[in-house]
């Protein structure tokens, strides 16, 4: 049964050239109606319609479709009678295709046309039809060709010009960055040259393309900048050629606010603030070698450090600031050994050591402080030793104090160059060596009826009148009797003024 299906949607499948090759050359006896060649054929056409209806709606896509060569379709067909005279099968012509295989087809063409113009609407957005005219313009036709193709329902050459299209339009969009690339180049060298609007132009123009390229936003806003940059710049030269370096220097800093790669402007700078650094450095040094002078070394050192800060790259300030500091050592070292030596002079041998140590803090290899304080420390120790032992003068009765005063006295009388205290201490010292070596009466009064005892010196019987003699010193007398309570008597001895007789006597009756 002839079947007239036609898929939803779907054209009406135009006759394809297979077709026509089997109608090619009909014989004379075949004109006055159809022959049982013709009926064969007619009847093998109703049942490949059947057959793809079939296949169609009871096995779709589980079996591959299986197209027939040019050659095995012919050979169905009935013979010609004269065969050698059909024409020739076109290589590059579509296969026949199945219903279900044209819907295909066509739904795969409408996709591919969908994406080429979304391809291609976005190129022409950035003005591929302007930069790239040639390449795109044949893509169109491409595009052109496969609508053709698509309306005349041969689908597969549609989708082949839509691939051709795509493939096009993305070589295209392939050398979108070096076009890109090339129009910053081109604007870069309209800013060299001082052209703002080409720089300007070019760089719009690699946006337009890049919308992200950094390059061509940073030329975009110098372009837009270029011509007030220049003017800020011929503006700085005039001030600085009538020395007015401040207002130039404004100027300058202006114009690099504004691009911060004008070089010129930079430039300038440098050698303003440069030759403003060289100026500061020379009047730092310059004060700095007069502090120094003056010996005022704090205030050379802060100089110093501020020209070294200004061109640490110079050996010239690092040097004179170890220059202050090795003076300003000799300085303090000098300093302390003449405050020494002024307290030698006044025999302050404490503080003069004091002085020698703060000299060898500063210099431990210094001889003149070394033997210095050897010298003080050992007059110091002595002048000590003297004021104790003089302090001591009433005890010198004593046989251990009395030798250690005497070594001690000999001592002093060994240094040379004696000052005057030293020369006074021995004078007092000898004094009290030779009084406590002066035997002195002292007489002892009591009642008779007292024992009286003088320690280190004896204990004597009850006595109305007792002479002792005795050495200088302090002594102390103790009087005991019965009944009575004990008495003690304190007296000094002096050979340079005998004590009044000491009376010793208990008086006071004790209470049971």
């Amino acid at each position: 049964m002839q079947s007239d299906y036609t898929p939803p949607d779907t054209p009406t499948i135009a006759p394809s050239r297979y077709a026509a090759a089997e109608r090619a050359s009909p014989r004379p006896d075949e004109r006055a109606g159809p022959g049982q060649a013709a009926l064969i054929g007619y009847a093998l056409l109703v049942c490949a319609v059947l057959l793809a209806g079939a296949v169609m709606f009871v096995l779709p896509r589980m079996v591959p479709s299986v197209q027939m060569p040019p050659a095995e379709v012919a050979s169905s067909a009935p013979t010609a009678p004269d065969a050698a005279e059909a024409p020739a099968p076109d290589p590059d012509a579509d296969p026949l295709l199945t219903p279900a295989e044209q819907a295909s087809a066509r739904l795969d063409a409408q996709n591919a046309l969908a994406a080429v113009l979304r391809v291609s609407e976005a190129l022409r957005a950035r003005a591929a039809h302007e930069w790239a005219a040639q390449a795109y313009a044949a893509a169109q036709t491409q595009i052109a060709d496969g609508e053709t193709a698509y309306r005349e329902q041969r689908f597969p050459a549609a989708l082949r010009a839509y691939a051709a299209a795509t493939r096009q339009l993305q070589d295209i969009e392939k050398n979108i960055p070096d076009i890109v690339a090339g129009l910053v180049d081109e604007g870069e060298r309209a800013l060299l040259s001082t052209n703002s609007i080409a720089a300007q132009q070019a760089f719009e123009r690699a946006l337009a393309l890049a919308p992200d390229d950094a390059r061509a936003r940073q030329g975009l806003a110098r372009a837009q900048s270029l011509d007030r940059v220049i003017a800020l710049i011929a503006e700085a030269k005039g001030h600085e050629k009538v020395g007015d370096t401040a207002r130039a220097r404004s100027a300058y800093r202006e114009a690099l606010t504004l691009d911060s790669a004008a070089t010129e402007a930079a430039q300038a700078l440098e050698r303003i603030d440069r030759a403003r650094t060289e100026k500061e450095y020379a009047r730092a040094m310059s004060a700095g070698y007069r502090a120094l002078e003056a010996k005022q070394f704090e205030t050379a050192k802060q100089r110093f450090e501020e020209a070294n800060r200004l061109r640490p790259e110079s050996g010239e300030a690092s040097n004179a600031l170890k220059q202050t500091a090795l003076r300003a050592t000799a300085a303090r070292i000098e300093l302390a050994l003449t405050a020494a030596a002024n307290h030698e002079r006044a025999e302050r041998w404490n503080e003069a050591a004091g002085q020698y140590r703060a000299a060898l803090a500063l210099d431990r290899n210094l001889d003149v402080a070394n033997s210095g304080l050897a010298r003080a420390s050992t007059r110091t120790a002595m002048d000590m030793e003297l004021e104790k032992t003089l302090a001591q003068a009433d005890q010198l009765g004593e046989e251990t104090l009395y030798r250690q005063a005497q070594t001690l006295l000999d001592s002093a009388r060994a240094v040379a160059d004696a000052g005057p205290r030293l020369k006074r201490q021995i004078a007092t010292l000898s004094t009290a060596v030779t009084r406590a070596r002066t035997p002195v009466t002292v007489v002892l009064t009591s009642d008779g009826m007292t024992v009286v005892s003088v320690p280190r010196i004896g204990e004597f019987a009850p006595f109305a009148q007792q002479q002792l003699t005795l050495l200088a010193g302090r002594y102390t007398a103790v009087g005991k009797r019965d009944g009575y309570r004990d008495v003690r008597v304190e007296f000094a001895v002096d050979p340079a003024s005998p004590p009044p007789p000491i009376t010793v006597r208990c008086t006071e009756p004790v209470q049971f």
